[in-house]
């Protein structure tokens, strides 16, 4: 590594990788090391140069790889607000879309109009292939229609089962048995206990590491 330097630091900084980079430096800095050894502390004028430039490089390096993750960042940022924003527009869309539809079906149905055409186009009146459900006095629906569901720790669940006498409704609405409960982990709750100092079986935290930008 103590051939003369041919690249300036920001060339170096497009052409190689930080890795790569970071193993040209350690190089360098081992010869330079060895060098100082072998000339009571002093190293050439050449290798120093090389040492800065790869240094200079390293930082633009940095500092490249910093701003892509900012413009990453940021264009992410726009497109979750686009996603939103065509969402609601969407779901806007659709309501006119659908609340045209139903003032033309009115206007066809009160008129006993089965079919209007246009110069481009044809609407008609259809009956649809599936009667739709309208709820008259949802308070007459009787209870076998109505489906219950109860937020409790699995627990005191447990302890409900262990009320019912053994038959076709403890099987149901015992876990891992029955098609009636379904079990849904609270990783709030054990990631609370688990900061407190509780330990909790099949479960524990790891610290990761992430970058952060300043």
């Amino acid at each position: 590594m103590s051939e003369e330097i041919t690249l300036s630091a920001p060339e170096l900084a497009r052409s190689m990788s930080l890795f790569e980079i970071d193993e040209a430096l350690d190089l360098l800095i081992h010869g330079a090391e060895e060098e100082a050894e072998a000339n009571n502390g002093e190293i050439s004028e050449q290798l120093k140069a090389a040492l800065m430039e790869y240094f200079e490089a390293h930082l633009r390096k940095m500092d490249r790889i910093a701003a892509y993750i900012r413009a990453q960042e940021t264009e992410a940022l726009i497109a979750g607000s686009e996603i939103e924003r065509l969402q609601a527009r969407q779901k806007a869309a659709k309501n006119r879309a659908d609340r045209t539809r139903a003032l033309l079906c009115y206007f066809m149905a009160s008129r006993d109009i089965q079919r209007l055409k246009g110069e481009l186009n044809t609407i008609t009146l259809q009956d649809n292939s599936s009667p739709s459900l309208v709820l008259t006095d949802i308070s007459k629906v009787p209870d076998c229609y109505y489906n219950v569901q109860v937020d409790v720790t699995l627990p005191e669940w447990k302890q409900v089962i262990a009320q019912l006498p053994p038959g076709p409704l403890a099987t149901r609405f015992t876990p891992g048995k029955g098609r009636g409960v379904h079990l849904e982990l609270d990783h709030s709750r054990v990631r609370t206990d688990l900061i407190s100092g509780a330990e909790v079986n099949g479960a524990t935290l790891v610290k990761g590491r992430h970058v952060r930008l300043r």
